[in-house]
C-alpha cells in the first residue's frame, strides 16, 4: 500500500497524475499536488470504471 491506496487504487492514481502532468503546455517538472489528483480522480471519467 502506498499513502494508504490499495495496489489497484495506487495505479489509478499514478495515471491521474500523468494525466494531469501530460496536459499542461511545455515540458514540466512539477507534479501536481496529492489534492489536486484526488480532485481530478473525482471528475474524471475512465477512474469510473
Amino acid at each position: 500500500k502506498y499513502h494508504g491506496y490499495s495496489n489497484e487504487e495506487a495505479v489509478k492514481f499514478a495515471s491521474a497524475v500523468a494525466a494531469l502532468n501530460i496536459v499542461t503546455p511545455g515540458a514540466s517538472t512539477d507534479l501536481p499536488s496529492e489534492n489536486d489528483v484526488v480532485e481530478f480522480m473525482k471528475t474524471a471519467e475512465f477512474l469510473k470504471a
